[in-house]
């Protein structure tokens, strides 16, 4: 909750810092070597998209135009935008990746590849590269593991629970399941919090003894032993579905689920939106493994004490 609370000023807190710190940049740097680093990153650019194959024509036509002139001069910095496949993209310096607001495609292994593509890399460099900051289903008794499964997912998305059908099946081919919060809605809106972040709160900060579960069961509709106490929700450390939520949108999310598996022998596979199991088992070679049953309890023998018989007493007389 306290996270929550300052998401919103904090993200408008640094937007305004980052645009300050662009015009003062502009006003105190030479305009004119400002432009020749942009016209060296134009050149960075052009020779991604000829290693990536990109259309003759499309390379041909990528330019810096007066929009990006009076962008340079104005802002300055190191983002800028340029004309390229009929609309504006931003790019850096480097010219290592291009971006607009319906999504970011990033130069990767001599390919464009939309950033959602890569995000074994991402959640790598992110605050998720610590997987004790993650809501974990661990691998059943036996089961030997075999890679990893980033589950990008909203309690109240209806394909979210078709996903969670099919949880046992990864966790029986040794894929560990990571939950990675991602509350489609947002976050808040009038100072009140929104339904899907409400219930993450639920998973992460009841008393569950595993919030990987109580999250599974609050999915699928059998929720209600988890509601918070005005306490716990008020001292629940929240920051795991901001994160979560920043970097599904850092990432141009656009539904739920979002399905990213990492193999440990280098195979991965991405699905923005649901596939069933089998088709994530097919590309992957997935298979089933035995699950340790635990061994049955044996009956305890209890002894019994004979005892003598009783006599009668027979009466006098």
């Amino acid at each position: 909750m306290k996270i929550a609370k300052s998401f919103l000023h904090g993200m408008f807190a640094v937007a305004t810092t980052l645009s300050m710190s662009s015009v003062a940049l502009a006003e105190t740097q030479d305009t004119s070597a400002i432009t020749k680093q942009h016209e060296m990153a134009m050149e960075s650019f052009t020779q991604h998209l000829t290693d990536a194959n990109a259309n003759e024509a499309l390379i041909k036509a990528a330019k810096l135009d007066d929009v990006s002139d009076n962008f340079i001069r104005i802002v300055g910095g190191e983002y800028f935008p340029i004309f390229f496949s009929k609309t504006y993209f931003m790019t850096s310096l480097d010219g290592n990746f291009f971006a607009r607001p319906t999504g970011t495609y990033i130069f990767h292994d001599g390919r464009v590849m939309p950033a959602s593509t890569v995000l074994d890399r991402l959640v790598t460099d992110s605050v998720f590269s610590k997987k004790d900051k993650m809501l974990t289903h661990e691998l059943p008794e036996g089961v030997q593991k075999k890679g990893d499964l980033y589950l990008i997912t909203d309690p109240t998305c209806g394909y979210c629970k078709k996903a969670e059908s099919d949880i046992d099946a990864y966790l029986e081919s040794g894929l560990v399941v990571h939950y990675i919060a991602f509350p489609r809605s947002g976050v808040a809106e009038n100072q009140k919090l929104k339904p899907g972040f409400t219930q993450w709160e639920q998973a992460i900060c009841s008393d569950a003894e595993s919030p990987a579960k109580a999250y599974r069961e609050i999915t699928l509709g059998r929720g209600d032993k988890y509601q918070l106490t005005a306490e716990q929700r008020e001292n629940c450390d929240d920051s795991i579905i901001v994160e979560g939520y920043a970097m599904g949108q850092l990432l141009g999310i656009g539904g739920t689920p979002y399905m990213h598996a990492i193999m440990d022998n280098g195979k991965e596979k991405s699905a923005g939106g649901y596939l069933p199991y089998e088709a994530f088992q097919v590309e992957l070679g997935l298979e089933r493994q035995e699950v340790k049953q635990p061994e049955p309890v044996a009956e305890t023998q209890v002894e019994t004490q004979s005892t003598q018989p009783v006599k009668a007493v027979q009466p006098k007389g």
